[in-house]
């Protein structure tokens, strides 16, 4: 299993949202502790070594460092904004 970390913005983007989305995103981010290469994920273009995960209007950008063992997860952000600053 692979260790989920969470950049701050990224913390702080899951406690602001309804206990609802909050349940979405921590399962989403538990399944990615088991595989963090899902069929779901895609890998971003132009980025080196990103990839992001659909949770309905949300998107999940992560970094995996095999290595180590550890899934980074850079940022989470509704879709119109995810990519603004990447």
């Amino acid at each position: 299993m692979y260790k989920v970390e969470l950049a701050r913005d990224s913390e702080k983007f899951i406690r602001k949202q309804n206990k609802s989305l909050q349940k979405k995103l921590v399962a989403v981010l538990r399944k990615l502790a088991e595989n963090p290469y899902p069929p779901s994920a895609k890998k971003l273009k132009g980025l080196n070594e990103l990839y992001r995960v659909r949770v309905g209007n949300y998107r999940i950008v992560y970094h995996v460092q095999n290595k180590r063992l550890v899934v980074l997860v850079l940022r989470i952000a509704h879709r119109k904004d995810i990519y603004k600053g990447l």
